[in-house]
């Protein structure tokens, strides 16, 4: 690395300066804009990935030594402010994207399992007394009322009401997943064919 200028920006110029080429003719053979080719060369720090650094040791006929060379030169080069903020917002995007799918899930989860005890129990699936509460605690709901809460199927009303709001809302549930999976499909890269 020289005085002023990371390796990764002198070896890209002289590169260039070597073949005689101009800064758009580059642009062009790699595919980026002419001014993010004259950031490449300029700014120290990460502008391009490492395949646009790929492309452009393929676009100056590189050795594997030499491709070597300029990509641990860019390795080398720190990323913008910039772009670690950008890199954060997205992580936490991710975070709560993960979040969002692991509770709908857990949701879709809670509300088969209260289908499976409403089967099971009926009526005694709630412990609720006639005037409302639990005999422990007369201003509490029971605990299958709160869940029934929770997932939003409402209060206990009568077995067949709640036997219905929750094959509804589990159908509503499955078609929202089934729905993002189609939609997240849409985006995923096919497999690798051998």
């Amino acid at each position: 690395m020289t005085e002023d200028k990371p390796e990764f920006l002198t070896m890209v110029r002289s590169l260039r300066v070597a073949a005689e080429l101009k800064q758009r003719q580059v642009a062009e053979g790699i595919g980026v804009a002419v001014s993010t080719y004259g950031n490449i060369e300029c700014t120290p720090h990460k502008i391009v990935s490492v395949d646009k650094v790929k492309k452009l040791a393929q676009f100056y006929q590189l050795d594997t030594a030499d491709t070597d060379r300029l990509i641990a030169a860019w390795s080398e080069l720190p990323i913008s402010e910039y772009s670690a903020k950008q890199r954060e917002r997205w992580a936490k995007q991710n975070s709560k994207r993960g979040k969002a799918r692991a509770y709908d899930r857990l949701r879709l989860s809670v509300v088969e399992l209260a289908g499976a005890l409403v089967t099971e129990f009926g009526e005694e699936a709630c412990t609720c007394l006639p005037e409302g509460g639990t005999a422990q605690d007369p201003n509490q709901a029971c605990e299958f009322c709160e869940v029934l809460e929770q997932v939003g199927a409402g209060k206990w009303t009568t077995l067949a009401e709640v036997s219905e709001r929750l094959v509804a809302l589990q159908s509503q549930l499955e078609a929202e997943r089934d729905a993002k999976a189609e939609h997240a499909a849409k985006f995923r890269r096919p497999a690798a064919t051998p």
